[in-house]
């Protein structure tokens, strides 16, 4: 899973969402495994450009 953050989010504000959803895929999947990797990333502040 790859999320995109907001500037001013922070990950302490979406990690307990996203591992309530792992949890609920798990008991989804029951008896196949689920292997769960977060990608947090987070786009630079786009600065206009003045000619």
């Amino acid at each position: 899973m790859h999320l995109w953050l907001q500037p001013d989010t922070t990950p302490d504000a979406v990690l307990p969402g996203v591992t309530r959803l792992l949890g609920r895929a798990e008991s989804a999947a029951a008896p196949c495994p689920v292997h769960g990797r977060v990608r947090l990333s987070a786009r630079p502040h786009q600065v206009p450009h003045v000619r």
